[in-house]
């Protein structure tokens, strides 16, 4: 009778013990996906902070990117904004003109501005809206100028005013560089008021000049 109620103190003991280690386990996997949660919620915090009012700034830059040679045309209507139609209001392309950026916030990247036409570019690809894509690989590669020089940060860029900014792709040889340089346009200045010896900025469908509010739905 002894033994069998030692047994049954020993199967309780283990029971308790058992029970409390698996309350400490779930509290720890509890705690960790806590942990995990308040960790991404204040990355993407941090990440939305980082961008300004829109409307808060309106910026230009020029923009061209080539292929081989031959010069994407961002100036289609389907990657331009226009009257009624806002691809995003932090920064876009106006008017059938691909080759000025418009930035009405701080902190918007190239991510921001190719994520709105359905194009994706990084360090090592751009992939048009049509999913072709052109990779670095040994033959070519993917490379990034700006105002004249070479950028590694690529999609993390923030175009700043009077920018001209050239994304290429091809064998890169030093020729083929500058005559890619050469064609990136140079009106930037004219939309953002700092060259009136070239005239006066084009009327856009939103507005112009440095008081510009962006409108339309804002894009994440």
């Amino acid at each position: 009778m002894d033994w069998v109620l030692l047994a049954g103190l020993v199967i309780v003991a283990v029971f308790v013990f058992l029970f409390r280690s698996l309350l400490k386990s779930l509290a720890v996997i509890v705690l960790v996906l806590l942990l995990l949660f308040v960790g991404y919620a204040a990355f993407f915090s941090q990440q939305r902070e980082t961008i300004g009012v829109v409307g808060g700034v309106h910026e230009h830059a020029n923009l061209l990117v080539v292929f081989d040679g031959q010069i994407l045309n961002l100036s289609q209507q389907n990657y331009t904004t226009s009257e009624g139609r806002v691809l995003s209001n932090f920064i876009h392309l106006h008017d059938g003109d691909g080759g000025v950026i418009h930035k009405h916030a701080s902190g918007v990247t190239l991510e921001y501005l190719f994520d709105s036409l359905g194009m994706a570019f990084n360090e090592t690809c751009f992939v048009t809206d049509d999913g072709v894509a052109s990779c670095t690989n040994t033959e070519k590669r993917l490379a990034m100028y700006v105002n004249g020089r070479e950028n590694t940060q690529y999609q993390h860029y923030e175009p700043q005013d009077l920018d001209r900014i050239l994304i290429v792709y091809g064998a890169g040889t030093e020729e083929n560089i500058k005559t890619s340089l050469a064609q990136v346009p140079d009106d930037a200045c004219i939309y953002s008021e700092r060259c009136p010896e070239r005239g006066k900025p084009p009327e856009e469908a939103s507005c112009i000049g440095s008081d510009c509010a962006a409108e339309g739905v804002d894009h994440d």
